[in-house]
């Protein structure tokens, strides 16, 4: 089994959204080319994942 070195080379915290949106938005580009959106509420205590 091989391993795949995933570390992050850019990070986006400007993510256009509406000034009524109160949700966090990160985006990352990892080292294989993935890119990956991460969404966050402060006042929200689940969690998921899409793929």
């Amino acid at each position: 089994m091989s391993s795949v070195d995933s570390t992050i080379i850019r990070i986006v915290d400007n993510i256009k959204k509406s000034d009524s949106d109160s949700w966090n938005y990160r985006g990352l580009e990892l080292s294989n080319e993935m890119l990956v959106v991460l969404i966050s509420h402060p006042n929200i205590d689940k969690a998921a994942a899409a793929l």
